[in-house]
């Protein structure tokens, strides 16, 4: 399960059109998971993958995709201190 950081939900409380982006967004990151559990062949058996993926470490995906749409829309400045690896974010207000 993906959460979004309880700091940026007003966003999402008041403009109930992000809603349908983080759906998407999230739809992205699990379509990973699906994929890589197998696929049906031409014969229309399934054949199942060997691949063992950790929903767990697709969480910073799904946090970096919500952040990098919110930051595309104007809703957050995004700043990057690559030797730190830390991210700081200045929220605008919505209208």
């Amino acid at each position: 399960m993906f959460s979004i950081p309880k700091i940026i939900r007003i966003y999402f409380l008041h403009d109930r059109g992000l809603l349908k982006e983080l759906a998407r967004i999230a739809w992205e990151v699990l379509a990973y998971i699906l994929a890589a559990d197998g696929g049906f062949g031409e014969s229309g058996m399934f054949y199942a993958s060997h691949i063992d993926i950790n929903s767990e470490e697709l969480e910073p995906l799904f946090r970096y995709k919500v952040l990098s749409m919110l930051k595309r829309k104007g809703i957050l400045l995004l700043i990057f201190y690559p030797k730190s690896s830390v991210f700081l974010f200045r929220m605008h207000k919505s209208e």
